[in-house]
């Protein structure tokens, strides 16, 4: 019996000292994949066989794939910023380069009266298109980062878009291009923001006019459907490449068919992102050299 309760004894020594081993083993493990983690943020695939480890091994993954989901984003960002610095200056470049030679101008004394007045009028234009860049990147940078929330009311669709229409119109009449609207038959109603929604029809208006020949036409038509609100703007002008149509809503992207054009390339960015904000949208169909056929669509009621 004592020599049984000694070898039992001896049993269960060895038993602890084996689960020491095996608990050490574990600790030192853990170390280890801690200490790869922090050099690399990497974890070794193959403690996953561990079954007793497989819960810290898999919580350290968890931890180093959001590492770097968090610094992909972040480097992603910043590739942005750099780049939308770099689309801004370049934007900037002309007109502030333009601004400081009609001040040089404006010293000069032997300017007559009609030149200084020709000057200045292209002085105050340089500095209102400054005006319109920056404030067209704010409101892009608002809106993608949801620093502003406008209200959407159920309001008459036509009232938005003759106050766009009175906008340009005197750009309209500088080329003389009519705005063509088809017959409605009823008030329209659709889910917008009317100061918002009026901006998004004005680029469009603005870009029409822009690329059209003189004594065109701006074709506006209204097709109600089920769930959303169609409205089709067709103009007469250059039209845009079928490999450029989807680039043309990004931010700051401008064809080189227009480049010699005034422009900023925010415009029809901005029309996308209020879009989306009101759970609209917008695209366009165009064969180049045949004009344009702008697509906005706008809900008939709140979902």
């Amino acid at each position: 019996m004592i020599i049984a309760g000694l070898l039992f004894d001896f049993f269960v020594l060895i038993c602890l000292i084996l689960y020491i081993i095996k608990q050490r083993k574990i600790i030192n493990d853990i170390i280890s994949a801690l200490q790869r983690f922090l050099e690399d943020g990497e974890v070794d695939e193959n403690y996953y066989e561990d079954n007793s480890l497989s819960d810290v091994y898999f919580l350290l993954k968890r931890i180093s794939d959001r590492n770097k989901y968090l610094i992909d984003n972040s480097n992603c960002e910043k590739e942005s910023i750099k780049q939308n610095i770099s689309n801004m200056s370049h934007q900037l470049k002309t007109p502030l380069a333009d601004i400081l030679l009609y001040e040089e101008l404006l010293d000069d004394e032997s300017l007559q009266e009609f030149e200084k007045k020709q000057v200045k009028e292209r002085l105050i234009k340089q500095t209102k298109k400054i005006q319109w860049i920056m404030e067209s990147i704010i409101k892009c940078t608002q809106l993608e980062k949801d620093a502003v929330k406008f209200s959407v009311s159920k309001i008459p669709l036509i009232d938005t878009l003759i106050s766009a229409i009175n906008s340009v119109a005197g750009k309209a009449e500088s080329k003389k291009i009519e705005f063509v609207l088809n017959e409605i038959e009823e008030d329209i109603f659709v889910v917008h923001n009317k100061k918002w929604t009026a901006e998004v029809f004005e680029n469009i208006f603005e870009n029409a006019i822009k690329y059209s020949p003189m004594g065109s036409q701006i074709t506006i038509q209204i097709e109600k459907m089920d769930a959303f609100t169609k409205i089709l703007v067709r103009d007469s002008g250059i039209g845009i490449r079928k490999n450029e149509q989807e680039k043309i809503f990004k931010r700051f992207y401008r064809s080189k068919d227009v480049e010699n054009q005034e422009g900023s390339g925010l415009g029809l960015y901005l029309c996308r992102l209020i879009l989306e904000n009101e759970k609209g949208g917008i695209s366009v169909k165009s064969k180049f050299g045949q004009g344009c056929e702008f697509c906005v669509m706008l809900r008939n009621d709140f979902d």
